[in-house]
């Protein structure tokens, strides 16, 4: 792993998608759910910290032409693919800048100013402590008050059986020292024939086979950017507030938003 990219996996892109739960409309409702008054403004601005290829950002700028929206992301390769995007589409509203946290969070640039909405899809469980500690120094010089922070990570118990999947891409990488696209795809043939030989993890994890199932049919990259990296934490939901309450955050509600129903649908 190169220094610069703090453990993270950078030998192939990463893919690129929409996220609807990064989306303000969708933030908004989840803070209505969590009882909770969403911020108020004659423009919002949008902040996404680890904004990968720059395509979610895109997107959610151009369905708000009247927002403001801010990506950052420490991979220039990325980066440069985001400022392609704003070219191509020729959207005003939003901007992509090459930063590293761990510096960030001592020089924020004045100009970049501060955020009604901030955003880290897919960073929290694959960065370091100390990254995620410097998002934290970042997050409390850029949240407006009353803003909301969207973070998604990999959450316990549910993403138990993962590990194993984890575990046995990520060995393999090492101890091959193969190309990672081609250890991924020899690791995930390991992982199969277990599974057609019906080995005891199985038992002892009966989701593990779905899980495998969804790697498969994935695109190798993301592959590669789930399991193949030196950090890989999973959290209790306790164990993320803890985190990101020096800079005055607490949980609000579930970006799942049939999740925030449940506590209605329990029995007392």
């Amino acid at each position: 792993m190169r220094v610069w990219s703090h453990g993270y996996n950078v030998e192939v892109p990463y893919t690129y998608s929409y996220c609807k739960e990064t989306s303000p409309l969708w933030i908004k409702w989840a803070s209505y759910l969590g009882g909770r008054k969403p911020p108020k403004a004659e423009k919002f601005r949008v902040l996404e910290l680890g904004c990968g290829q720059g395509f979610n950002l895109c997107m959610h700028a151009s369905a708000f032409p009247e927002m403001e929206f801010l990506g950052i992301d420490f991979n220039p390769s990325q980066i440069a693919h985001a400022e392609e995007l704003v070219e191509l589409t020729g959207l005003k509203n939003v901007s992509f800048v090459e930063g590293d946290f761990m510096e960030l969070k001592d020089n924020w640039p004045k100009e970049f100013g501060k955020f009604h909405y901030v955003i880290l899809h897919g960073i929290w469980s694959w960065i370091p402590k100390p990254v995620r500690a410097a998002v934290v120094e970042i997050l409390k010089n850029v949240v407006l008050p009353g803003g909301l922070v969207y973070i998604s990570y990999n959450s316990l118990p549910g993403w138990l059986p993962g590990t194993i999947v984890r575990g046995v891409l990520l060995n393999y990488y090492l101890m091959t020292q193969k190309p990672v696209l081609q250890a991924v795809e020899e690791g995930l043939n390991i992982l199969k024939s277990m599974e057609e030989m019906n080995a005891l993890v199985f038992r002892v994890y009966p989701t593990l086979k779905n899980r495998i199932e969804m790697a498969m049919k994935h695109n190798r990259n993301y592959v590669v950017h789930e399991y193949i990296n030196e950090t890989h934490k999973l959290f209790w939901v306790y164990e993320v507030i803890e985190e990101v309450e020096p800079a005055k955050l607490y949980y609000i509600a579930s970006a799942n938003l049939l999740d925030n129903y449940l506590p209605a649908l329990l029995p007392d």
